[in-house]
């Protein structure tokens, strides 16, 4: 009798581990998709906080040329339709990273790479310049074609941008250096942005989101990047730069097409070729 007491009451003790175990699993997807959400709301904020920076900017600017009476008709219309301009984008952005957080996918079309990244990489040099970095491209001379959603990609790739400048800010001038590379590897598209700065604290996209120091630190940019990759079963992946010992962020997509189409200039006038 001791032995079957024994028995059951081993059978009753496990039985409740399981339960208790279960319930532990809902409760911590429960917390994961409450942590997913806030993080959707806060990688929403934070893309929006500078073209809106920029719409108030604009508006303050306006103000203080009206106010002073030497403003043309002409010249307020100009600016009134800048304003427009701005709100019409940050409504398009809203629209872009809504879809995307809502895990919908957006409508896609042929992307030629090589262009996008050469125009994004050209929207930062007056940055680029007053900062003092030293910028390395790497782009094939004809174009890759991907189906890709034009304004998430567009998202991803200038965040990676703007995070490797952020970082340059803490390296001496003179040892500001900013590669961006677009190549097959592995079979696969490879959009790679590096730099020489102090690095990341970690390669964990969570445990940089977590950890960030700032309201629109880099943490809730990576996330939106992951999130952009992921849409696009592709994937991010985050390393220490061999060649310049900062920050590596790479984006990996599938090949879809390759266009041979029209040559494009591997760097932007000015810019150094190679890293050394």
């Amino acid at each position: 009798m001791a032995a079957v007491a024994l028995l059951l009451l081993v059978v009753v003790l496990v039985q409740h581990n399981r339960r208790l175990k279960v319930v532990q699993l809902r409760q911590q997807a429960l917390l994961e998709a409450k942590l997913e959400r806030g993080l959707q709301a806060s990688a929403l904020a934070h893309e929006l906080r500078q073209p809106l920076s920029h719409l108030l900017l604009q508006s303050r600017l306006l103000q203080c040329r009206l106010e002073s009476g030497v403003e043309q008709p002409e010249a307020v219309l100009a600016e009134v339709q800048n304003l427009q301009r701005s709100a019409q984008q940050i409504d398009q952005l809203i629209d872009t990273i809504t879809a995307l957080l809502r895990g919908q996918p957006g409508q896609t079309e042929p992307v030629d790479l090589v262009a996008l990244v050469h125009k994004l990489v050209a929207s930062r040099c007056a940055e680029r310049s007053l900062r003092q970095i030293q910028l390395h491209l790497d782009l094939p001379a004809e174009p890759v074609i991907l189906e890709l959603n034009q304004a998430q990609i567009s998202i991803a790739i200038r965040n990676l941008l703007v995070n490797a400048q952020q970082a340059l800010l803490d390296v001496e001038p003179q040892h500001r250096h900013l590669a961006v590379t677009l190549a097959e590897n592995a079979g696969q598209i490879l959009v790679q942005v590096a730099d020489s700065g102090p690095g990341l604290p970690s390669d964990s996209i969570r445990e940089l989101m977590m950890n960030s120091s700032t309201a629109g630190g880099m943490g809730l940019g990576l996330f939106t990047v992951h999130a952009i990759a992921k849409q696009h079963r592709g994937r991010l992946t985050l390393a220490r730069s061999q060649a310049l010992r900062g920050a590596e962020c790479s984006l990996w997509f599938q090949p879809c097409s390759v266009d041979p189409g029209t040559s494009i200039d591997r760097a932007l006038p000015g810019a150094p070729v190679g890293i050394h």
